[in-house]
């Protein structure tokens, strides 16, 4: 799809987007998802739990769809262990690998278990059963146990009526809850859901920290317990505020219809726009930014009309608009001269990274005379701004090149250096 390739190296897209789009590709509302986080390379119970019907005898649930994470493995890896299986290859991309066995899809996300678990939180996605095994808790390969109360509360909200808990943390995290006698008796609550101790797991799953696998049904009741929003665990700053954390409702209502465009490889005039405006009105970065890559891709959209709403898109981002202006660079070459020269008058006297952007592309197009208002506003209100932006530090060079002198009064005035 063309759009995927557009974006994937966007790391927004990459965590955020991406899971969407394949889940709601492949998980459609009357499937139910086996969820496995911190997977590796265990997938060969996935054969046998399907040839087995295994979850059918033992659950009653059938349409399954099995998903599995992993931030530390590659799609070529795990497409030679899929095939070794003998799963065949639905799709592969840098993010995720999709398999299929038997009229089952398996799903293999790439991506930190945070991210894949908002993904499924999003799409409201229904679980049947969730495995919580050697999941790198105690290694480098995790920062966190997925087997904690904040990620079972998070897990049971999902979980169907009689939903399974399978897991090997029956010493180590589960007896943080309470006593294990006490869970083989009676099981364990967390907030408002009851998880009742089922006897032992036959898959074929290698237990790490028990030497047998405990299976658990989870049950809601009407008990509310408050549970800390907190991890027992260290989550790295940086994804304390990743966005996949933090997307407003509006923003994955948004989110959500724009995919369904993307999947659906729909994106007309009218649609974009719809969803442009939608972005203004949000005024949410993580929108306008997908809104302003549906813009660029489009091939029913013309390109003069794109860029102008590229250009509205990247004033309202300010200095958060990297990847639109990336776009509109890209663009900038393409559209009408007149166009282009416009939009930088209404800019010229910003010195923001937009301003410099145009400005080095009406220098390369034209000439030395068409940007000398933006060359006087530099010489006589000196700015930090060349030191620091890369459009800046482009124009400069560009104007070194074509106007030595105009540059180097720039250069002598700002203190600049240049190389």
């Amino acid at each position: 799809m063309e759009l995927l390739n557009l974006w994937k190296y966007d790391p927004f897209w990459f965590d955020v987007c991406a899971p969407l789009v394949c889940l709601k590709k492949y998980v459609k509302p009357k499937d139910l998802v086996v969820y496995y986080p911190s997977t590796g390379r265990d997938v060969a119970w996935i054969r046998s739990a399907i040839d087995n019907n295994w979850f059918k005898r033992n659950t009653d649930f059938s349409n399954v769809v099995y998903v599995l994470s992993n931030y530390y493995v590659s799609p070529d890896f795990i497409f030679y262990i899929f095939r070794d299986y003998g799963f065949s290859i639905v799709e592969i991309d840098v993010n995720y690998v999709v398999a299929r066995y038997n009229n089952h899809y398996i799903i293999y996300l790439l991506l930190d278990n945070n991210c894949v678990l908002k993904a499924l939180e999003i799409l409201g996605a229904k679980l049947c059963c969730f495995i919580g095994k050697n999941d790198g808790c105690r290694s480098w390969a995790n920062y966190e146990c997925v087997n904690n109360k904040r990620w079972l509360l998070r897990i049971a909200k999902l979980m169907v009526d009689g939903g399974l808990y399978i897991t090997d943390h029956f010493t180590r995290e589960i007896s943080q809850i309470c006593t294990p006698r006490l869970i083989l008796l009676t099981g364990f609550r967390v907030g408002p859901f009851n998880f009742r101790f089922v006897g032992t797991c036959d898959l074929p799953l290698r237990p790490f920290f028990s030497e047998k696998l405990f299976m658990f049904k989870i049950q809601k009741t009407k008990f509310k317990e408050k549970i800390d929003n907190e991890s027992s665990f260290s989550v790295p700053p940086e994804l304390r505020s990743h966005p996949c954390l933090n997307l407003k409702a509006e923003e994955i209502h948004a989110l959500l219809e724009i995919i369904e465009l993307i999947i659906n490889k729909r994106g007309t005039i009218k649609d974009i726009l719809h969803y442009y405006n939608s972005g203004k009105n949000l005024n949410s970065p993580h929108v306008l930014r997908c809104v302003a890559r549906m813009i660029s891709a489009s091939k029913e959209i013309n390109i003069n009309e794109a860029f102008n709403y590229l250009l509205d898109i990247a004033a309202s981002l300010g200095e958060t608009a990297e990847f639109t202006l990336n776009l509109i660079d890209k663009l900038a070459s393409r559209i009408n001269m007149r166009i282009l020269l416009n939009a930088f008058d209404k800019l010229k006297h910003e010195q923001s990274f937009l301003t410099f952007l145009l400005a080095y592309h009406v220098l390369i197009r034209s000439n030395c005379e068409s940007v000398k208002d933006l060359v006087a506003e530099i010489i006589k209100a000196p700015s930090k701004i060349i030191k620091y932006n890369a459009y800046a530090r482009r124009f400069l060079g560009e104007l070194l090149e074509r106007c030595p002198k105009q540059a180097s009064q720039i250069i002598k005035e700002q203190n600049i250096e240049i190389w």
